[in-house]
């Protein structure tokens, strides 16, 4: 996900001093909105995906045809950036981008999985699967799940959309003369 601003300028005079100077407050404007929208992602984080939070980076701002931007994510490639992804978008049958699916589970190092399940999905565990009531919910033994996937949490996206004005103006009072 990026910030994205382009700065377009007509003037007379000293032009390309202007043009210096103007960029260099953008960039300065646009880090700053890049920290901010970093940190209210990870304010946006809930759960366990909080963990990840040490993962969402800023890069840029960087300068290019189109003009200058911020990238706000994570761009590791590795399990982070997947959980994030994952989180931001949702997964599975709640995915927001691609083909919606359940992911099966199987068993590694064990003949089943073990898994507390304290919110199953109709209130109860079926009775032919096998289970050990605990007091944190129930204690379910299967040879295999199809998991659904996680929500979106949009983590992200909410972070630039419920900001987008006070970065405007945060923008605007930056670059001017």
């Amino acid at each position: 996900m990026g910030v994205n601003i382009i700065v377009s300028v007509t003037r007379v005079g000293t032009f390309d001093q202007y043009v210096a100077g103007v960029t260099e407050k953008a960039k300065k404007a646009l880090a700053v909105i890049g920290q901010q929208v970093r940190s209210q992602a990870i304010q946006n984080m809930k759960g366990s995906l909080q963990r990840y939070g040490n993962s969402i980076t800023v890069r840029g701002p960087t300068e290019s045809a189109e003009g200058l931007s911020v990238e706000v994510g994570s761009f590791s490639g590795g399990k982070e950036t997947a959980m994030l992804a994952a989180h931001e978008l949702g997964s599975g049958t709640h995915r927001t981008v691609g083909e919606a699916g359940t992911y099966p589970i199987r068993p590694v190092n064990a003949p089943q999985l073990v898994f507390l399940w304290p919110n199953p999905p109709w209130g109860y565990v079926h009775p032919k699967i096998k289970q050990i009531q605990m007091p944190g919910g129930p204690l379910v033994f299967l040879g295999h799940v199809n998991h659904p996937g996680v929500r979106p949490q949009f983590f992200l996206t909410r972070a630039v959309r419920d900001n987008t004005e006070q970065f405007k103006a945060m923008f605007i009072e930056a670059i001017k003369p």
